[in-house]
């Protein structure tokens, strides 16, 4: 049976090693035997204190301190445990008594110093320890003392000195070297931080701090299966060690395994409910996760034990934005700078939220004064990207991405920008490396794998089986941890019930997508659909306006929602068909429809292609963009055509009537495109400038944003230079401000080239509705056949090529016999109203009968 006195022994070695709880339950069973043990009591006080219950250490270190008067240790702990909690007062007159019993004792001198500090004489404090460490130079504990000191007051540089002549004087200690391993890393020497830490080890190799430390540098490092296996290392040092457990549920949080930190963090929030650090870091899960009212409850528990963590409210700031709660958002990052200005994420975040509610010159001020405080910090240098792409200014929105990565080489999201700026430059190939790299860096993150996919259209080389496939592996890496969320459907089986149907874009806004949806949504049979819209606009505008009025309750506003969230959303409407209206494009939620939370789901007109999923059901087009038996193969999804066209094109009002053909004028013939700079690759400018070659004296008109950038102006008058096409015959043209502008522009060109591999879709709807004429070349695939539907539909059907010679002779042939065709000039617009194209009630007409169709499929038990 062990001794009173070896109990003690064990839990001083339990203390040392970090195990608290282990000590209070030796130092109680000394106490149950002798009940004013004044050592056991002491302990008990430091255990308590280690554990974050300042007041049962308090309570144990005055019973110790009356038992046993003359211990200048009880009252220096003592003295630490007021401090604690800001009785400073008290804690002065501890740690005094101490120095009175023992002047020389370093950790009451250490005390005194942190005493002074608090009490806002922090740089007596410090002096205070500094004169001790010049009388007792040769006093390692006391040198260990002031660098630990300055490291409170995240002042690492000064601590440095100091940690580095405790060391000279103990190199054996395995404690002070660790501290000097966390000087070096606050200064950012991660390198000689991990030299430091790995001595350390060495010299103890049951040094959990070490061990845990090494394992934060390997993160920092992003060194990730490194840091894991060191948080387990000290973990088996030290079983259930509370800092290892917390570094490994950062580490998770940092590699977005956010399922697997969650019981973590849970467990850590519930066994230390007075660490605010704890309570943060769930929150910053639950926020990921999607799961906002928990995490803003988190985040206030934070607050409520420690009023001036200033991150608590920028974490705060960061739900309300992403719930799109912008000016609540702005306020808590305020209170977060008014607690400390230097705060770089704050500005960071202020500057994100100011950018999106459209007050762009403060958001660049604010990166900016992040930037001056922490000028290696990359995420504002990404954000002022983000500003600059939307405002067109896209060669500076590559340089400040590039300078971002420069700091952070790893970085996912960035790579994944890059790649989304050198494709509006047409830049794709680069584009596309850039997804790669940021999906090898990392492999969950979805939104590069879809640019991916998406920008693999453009480029000829990628053959329709290639493209599958790989729609393919973003089903098979991306749709299995969503597809855990499915449930059972309780939806009534009734083939003739009206059925609830709900659309899910993030462009129900000022968006061309917007001028398919508008007349769908405002054409439904309200006797037998019941409206549902699942907006995911970040930035709304006149448009959302719009689609919130036509949705009426229906409307739901699920933006920053998880795929859960997203999932008992519609689960709650009893949605029967859910149609994305995205796909693989930006900002789309298509990796919700993994989670399969309706029985019939429909991919439609944002993307033209297949998803990839397994849980998307049909995908609607037409006979002309996907003729029977040639694509479906290269579908995951059934085909369903719909009888004429697979859209309905409705015009924004006020646009000016169709001019007369510029060549009528006197003016060259003109070719044009308004097509994205992305969809103008080199085998199109190839093909362009062998028609300019051989209709003489004719001209090419460009338009599109990239075009605002005089560097790539002069890139793509350089490509045509190579094809023998002089800049006097290239006409290039950034966009317009208004719509109503942007068409009139339409009166500058006599005959649209469509583009290829990937044709136009609403650029063709536009310069028909201006009279001007399609050429388009037709493909295989949907991405390369719409221009054939869209010109058959329009009475065009003899514009419609097969081959590139055909489409060059084609467009030569026109050049030359403009007067025979001029007047379909001013025929084309009534020919397009005419046209199944603009016929609203018979699209709709079509379209909830595909619904019906598929409906009464699922009633009666049959797959898609």
């Amino acid at each position: 049976m062990q001794s009173l006195q070896d109990k003690i022994v064990r839990s001083v070695s339990c203390l040392q090693n970090g195990d608290p709880e282990q000590a209070l339950t030796l130092c109680r069973s000394v106490l149950a035997s002798k009940p004013n043990h004044p050592d056991a009591l002491n302990i008990l006080g430091v255990a308590s204190f280690q554990l974050g219950d300042c007041r049962k250490a308090i309570e144990y270190a005055q019973r110790a301190v009356r038992l046993k008067p003359a211990a200048p240790d009880f009252h220096s702990n003592l003295g630490r445990y007021y401090l604690s909690l800001g009785k400073l007062a008290e804690a002065s007159q501890s740690i005094e008594q101490a120095l009175q019993l023992k002047p020389d004792h370093s950790m009451a001198q250490f005390n005194r110093s942190a005493v002074l500090i608090a009490s806002g004489r922090g740089e007596e404090g410090i002096a205070k320890l500094r004169e001790y460490t010049l009388a007792h130079p040769q006093d390692s504990v006391a040198w260990n003392q002031l660098g630990l000191l300055l490291l409170e007051q995240m002042r690492p540089a000064e601590a440095l000195p100091a940690l580095e002549r405790a060391v000279e004087l103990r190199p054996d200690s395995s404690d002070i070297r660790n501290n000097l391993g966390n000087a070096l890393q606050s200064l950012n020497r991660p390198q000689e931080a991990l030299s430091q830490y790995i001595r350390a080890f060495e010299l103890r190799p049951d040094n959990s701090d070490a061990a845990s430390n090494i394992g934060t540098v390997m993160q920092s490092l992003e060194r990730f299966t490194d840091a894991e296996l060191w948080f387990q290392e000290a973990l088996r040092c030290r079983p259930g060690f509370f800092p290892a457990r917390g570094n490994l549920a950062s580490l998770y949080l940092a590699q977005r395994r956010f399922d697997v930190a969650l019981p973590l963090l849970e467990a850590l929030a519930q066994e230390r409910p007075r660490s605010h650090e704890c309570w943060n870091n769930l929150g910053n899960c639950l926020m990921e996760l999607g799961r906002y009212d928990q995490s803003l409850d988190a985040y206030r528990r934070v607050l409520q034990i420690k009023p001036e963590f200033y991150p608590a409210h920028n974490n705060i700031g960061n739900v309300y934005r992403r719930l799109g709660r912008l000016e609540e958002a702005l306020v808590e990052f305020d209170r977060a700078l008014a607690e400390n200005p230097e705060f770089v994420e704050g500005h960071n975040n202020r500057g994100v939220v100011l950018m999106e509610l459209g007050r762009g010159a403060e958001a660049i001020a604010v990166f900016d004064r992040a930037l001056e405080i922490r000028p290696n910090y990359a995420d504002p240098l990404v954000n002022q990207a983000n500003y600059w792409r939307d405002h067109g200014r896209l060669t500076k929105s590559v340089h400040l991405l590039r300078r971002a990565l420069s700091i952070k080489a790893n970085s996912p999201w960035t790579w994944n920008n890059l790649g989304c700026v050198l494709s509006d430059l047409g830049m794709v190939g680069d584009a596309i490396a850039c997804y790669s790299k940021s999906i090898e860096v990392m492999p969950d993150n979805h939104h590069a794998h879809s640019n991916l996919l998406l920008n693999m259209h453009y480029l000829p080389q990628f053959s329709p089986e290639q493209i599958f496939q790989e729609h393919r592996r973003f089903a098979s890496n991306h749709e299995p941890p969503v597809a855990a969320l499915r449930r059972p459907f309780s939806n009534p089986r009734d083939p003739d019930r009206p059925l609830r149907v709900g659309y899910v874009s993030s462009d129900f806004r000022r968006h061309s997508v917007a001028f398919f949806l508008e007349p769908v949504l405002e054409g439904h049979d309200r006797g037998q659909v019941d409206l549902f819209c699942y907006s995911d606009v970040h930035r709304p505008d006149d448009y959302t306006e719009r689609f919130r009025r036509l949705a009426g309750a229906g409307w739901r506003d699920v933006r920053g929602s998880s795929h859960e969230g997203f999932a008992e959303i519609v689960r709650r409407d009893a949605i029967d068909v859910l149609v994305d209206t995205g796909g693989h494009t930006a900002n789309s939620r298509l990796l919700s429809f993994a989670a399969k939370p309706a029985p019939i789901q429909v991919t439609w007109i944002g993307y033209p292609d297949t998803t990839g999923l397994d849980a998307m059901d049909y995908r609607i087009t037409d006979a002309e963009s996907d003729p029977p038996g040639l694509t479906e193969s290269w579908h995951s999804e059934r085909l369903v055509r719909l009888p004429d066209t697979f859209l309905c094109y409705r015009p924004s009002a006020g646009i000016p009537d169709a001019g007369p053909p510029p060549a009528a004028s006197g003016k060259a013939f003109t070719f044009g495109s308004f097509n994205n700079m992305s969809k103008i690759g080199p085998a199109t400018i190839t093909i362009w400038s062998e028609i300019l070659q051989q209709a003489k004296g004719t001209r090419l008109f460009i338009k599109n944003k990239a075009l605002a950038e005089s560097e790539l102006r002069d890139w793509v008058l350089e490509q045509f230079a190579e094809q023998g096409i002089g800049p006097e015959r290239i006409v290039l043209k950034a966009p317009s401000p208004g719509i109503q502008q942007h068409l009139a522009t339409y009166a500058d060109i006599d005959l649209a080239l469509d583009t290829f591999p990937y044709h136009g879709t609403t650029t063709t709807c536009e310069a028909l509705w201006m009279g001007v004429p399609v050429l388009t070349l037709a493909g295989v695939t949907h991405v390369s056949r719409v221009g054939c539907s869209l010109l058959r539909h329009a009475g065009l059907a003899n514009h419609i090529t097969f081959t590139p010679q055909e489409y060059v002779a084609k467009a030569v042939a026109l050049s030359g016999t403009w007067r025979e065709w001029a007047s379909l000039r001013t025929q084309l617009r009534a020919r397009l109203a005419r046209s199944p194209l603009m016929d609203e009630r018979r699209f709709v007409t079509h379209l909830e009968g595909a619904y019906r169709m598929m409906w009464r499929a699922w009633c009666a038990g049959g797959q898609p």
